[in-house]
């Protein structure tokens, strides 16, 4: 629905995270309903995660994460922002 701010769009994560290490780095935000780790059309990660979190307030805090090192060993910083119909 159009204005749903539950669920937040990812990117910048590596092409090995899998959706655990994905619910890991938002463990402090609230309770995650669903997460999808899209697949580029050669079947590898796209380094992106759709998360639906269970309310706004979980959303607002994972998209307070935005620029945040998702990987310290691999230094990857992530973008987070409100998925968008």
């Amino acid at each position: 629905a159009a204005g749903d701010k539950t669920k937040i769009f990812m990117q910048g994560l590596p092409y090995t995270a899998i959706k655990e290490d994905v619910a890991h780095f938002f463990r402090n935000c609230g309770t995650i309903k669903h997460i999808d780790l899209p697949l580029d059309y050669d079947g590898r990660s796209s380094g992106s995660a759709l998360v639906s979190f269970e309310t706004t307030d979980a959303a607002a805090a994972a998209v307070a994460l935005h620029g945040e090192m998702f990987d310290e060993e691999n230094g990857r910083w992530v973008k987070i922002k409100y998925d968008t119909p």
